[in-house]
């Protein structure tokens, strides 16, 4: 059963998720490097708003990499072990 405090909700997070994609894309080198990087890697991360969720960006090249959108309450670097 949906509550009426939860309806719109997906759509909030998907604003959310496009404002922080739009900030990767526009200029992924400027956001704080991700504490939990493998070695060698300069992972990048967005704070979604309102939510507690990361983007977690890795730059390629000329292109900037979606490598993962991370809950804050998960382990820390869970993500890592994915190739990038």
């Amino acid at each position: 059963m949906f509550h009426a405090k939860t309806a719109g909700l997906g759509e909030r997070f998907l604003d959310a998720f496009n404002r922080a994609f739009q900030l990767v894309v526009r200029d992924p080198d400027i956001h704080p490097r991700h504490e939990s990087a493998l070695a060698g890697q300069d992972f990048r991360y967005v704070t979604l708003d309102r939510f507690p969720y990361s983007v977690i960006s890795l730059r390629q090249g000329e292109e900037a990499v979606i490598f993962a959108v991370a809950h804050h309450k998960r382990k820390p670097g869970y993500w890592k072990h994915r190739r990038p």
